[in-house]
């Protein structure tokens, strides 16, 4: 039987900086925050082989004296919190105080420092290897400080051997750097790779500007400012318009109290306000900083503070759904057409940082989500409930339309209005005027239903027939009466006035399919009636049909008057936006 004893120091420190090191961009990560900590308003950070060889983070930061320099580099050595009751409040990046220990146990480690508050020009320099502190003497450096780590893992070969390429571990400390970046605006960056300068940030940018130099200047136009202040909670940042949707979350970035964090809680939430604006598995884009009280949030959950807590996320859940929505119902969401160049290219004011595949992926996504035809959103959003369509219109909403030119392909109508050319996909529009108008039909007085003078009859599977008679009820809200009539067989007595001459067979098993859906996904109630109130839509709007004078002004009246008129309710554009200056660029007027 092995006998229980005490690890060695060496090996102690090795296990904490698995936790806290796992690659070359965490060590950028937790320098960089010491940096930000320390006061900089400048940064260098300079990589050679993807961090492997050489990171060096200079700042010109407050800095330390020798005393402080040489309790920095031990274990749980901090300046930044002295009791348990500290962590409730923290506002600081860093406050574990075993970064620089952990760093410095798996590299060959060195630090200039000199602090700002000393009257002497020498700072103290320290050469580590391992954990074994190898000199200490005074040397000459700017104030502030100069951190170099080399040969990452030199003594933990297992774990260098688990790096990627120089390639791919590049771009995981430029997504650090840029993170940070983002949420320090008033610091300046530089990122410099193997010689070559990759990132120039300059002190005092906006975030559109930070945002435009990371991700170009066609990305950073397609977006909104958002700034939204209750009680005790902050939420600002830069939304993407539905356009800028992409297929996973790396487009979202989040701060709260200026810490970059990971938090599908929040993601969740942010699918939610766009609701019904963006398509199936589609996720918005977007740059958003929360603020709160320190005793709401908990920053202490993991090792690399990556993950955090909240305390109310009933509140927090609420204020973020209801924000994100008001910022996009009083915003312009309207697709803009543009046209390519005389070279056949289309124009970018400035580079996006992105690489060529990126771009091709991008443009590639975006081609397909405006023909895609098919789809539901897989975040439904919560229109039905709390603040939902009993609010009124809010008048400040940028869409006007002023008269039909006409109808192309008995489906897109020609509009004019003060800013060019509209194009309206009446298909699209008509989904969305039913949409709502069921909505709020259900939140005042319920659908009105039309009885069927022969019911049909839709036998299916036990499983099917199980999930149909738990949510018969919510079924019944959205307008379609059905009655067991035993042996896994329902009858559909009736269905929502609007939506006579459907396929009712197809139009059930639709449902059923999005319940199932929605039951993976843990939906409440209000978020499964809401995918069946899709369903009915999808299942029952006009195509191709034509339309008289009348039919068309009052499907843009009504459209006019809806909540989120831009989308369909499976996330389609509904109109698309030609400018009169485009328009003149093309007929060479300017």
């Amino acid at each position: 039987m092995q006998r229980i004893h005490i690890l060695p120091d060496g090996v102690i420190n090795k296990i904490a900086a698995g936790e806290v090191v796992e690659r070359p961009a965490s060590v950028v990560k937790e320098l960089l925050e010491n940096a930000i900590d320390a006061g900089a308003t400048r940064i260098i950070v300079e990589i050679k082989k993807g961090g492997k060889d050489l990171i060096r983070i200079t700042d010109n930061g407050s800095g330390m004296m020798k005393e402080d320099c040489l309790l920095a580099i031990q274990r749980h050595a901090t300046s930044k919190i002295e009791e348990v009751e500290d962590l409730v409040n923290i506002q600081t990046l860093g406050f574990r105080g075993e970064a620089l220990a952990s760093i410095a146990s798996v590299s060959r480690f060195s630090l200039r420092t000199r602090c700002k508050d000393e009257e002497s020009e020498a700072g103290t320099y320290i050469q580590m290897e391992g954990d074994k502190i190898l000199e200490v003497r005074e040397e000459g450096c700017p104030c502030g400080a100069i951190m170099e780590v080399r040969s990452l893992f030199f003594n933990v070969p297992a774990r260098r051997k688990f790096l990627k390429t120089d390639r791919t571990e590049m771009a995981s400390i430029m997504e650090v750097v840029s993170q940070v970046s983002l949420a320090n605006l008033k610091t300046g960056f530089q990122l410099i790779s193997d010689g070559k300068e990759s990132r120039h940030f300059l002190p005092g940018e906006t975030l559109t500007d930070r945002i435009r130099g990371l991700y170009g200047a066609s990305f950073s136009s397609r977006g909104i400012t958002m700034e939204v202040k209750k009680e005790d909670f902050e939420l600002t940042g830069w939304l993407g318009k539905p356009e800028t949707a992409r297929t996973d979350r790396k487009g979202q970035h989040w701060f709260v109290n200026g810490r970059s964090v990971r938090s599908p809680f929040l993601s969740y939430a942010l699918s939610e306000g766009y609701g019904t604006t963006i398509m199936q598995n589609r996720y918005p884009s977007a740059v958003v900083f929360f603020k709160l009280p320190g005793e709401e949030v908990d920053v202490n959950v993991h090792p690399a503070k990556k993950e955090i807590r909240f305390a109310d996320t009933s509140s927090i859940r609420g204020f973020l759904i209801h924000s994100v929505r008001e910022t996009l119902q009083k915003n312009d969401l309207v697709p803009h057409v543009t046209f390519p160049d005389e070279t056949g290219f289309y124009r970018e004011e400035k580079s996006s940082g992105l690489s060529r595949s990126e771009l091709v992926r991008d443009a590639t996504e975006q081609y397909l989500k405006l023909n895609e035809e098919n789809a539901l959103p897989d975040h439904s959003g919560t229109a039905v409930a709390e603040e939902s369509f009993q609010e009124q219109l809010d008048e400040s909403r940028p869409l006007s339309f002023d008269r039909i030119i006409g109808v192309l392909a008995d489906m897109y109508i020609l509009v004019e209005s003060q800013k060019g050319l509209i194009i309206i996909d009446q298909h699209a529009a008509h989904e969305r005027v039913l949409y709502e108008q069921t909505v709020h039909e259900i939140n005042n007085r319920g659908v009105e239903t039309q009885a069927l003078l022969m019911p049909p009859t839709i036998e299916m599977s036990y499983s099917e027939a199980s999930l149909l008679e738990e949510n018969i009820a919510l079924i019944q809200e959205a307008g379609i009466i059905l009655e067991d009539f035993g042996q896994n067989t329902f009858l559909v007595r009736a269905v929502p006035s609007s939506f006579q001459g459907s396929d009712i067979q197809r139009l059930v098993f639709e449902i059923v399919d999005a319940l199932r859906h929605g039951r993976d996904l843990k939906e409440s109630d209000t978020e499964r009636q809401e995918r069946i109130i899709r369903k009915i839509c999808r299942s029952s709007v006009m195509a191709r049909d034509r339309l008289k004078e009348e039919e068309l002004l009052a499907l843009l009246d009504s459209l006019v008057k809806c909540r989120q008129p831009h989308t369909c309710p499976h996330g389609r554009p509904t109109m698309i936006k030609l400018s009169g200056s485009e328009l003149d660029k093309r007929f060479k007027r300017v």
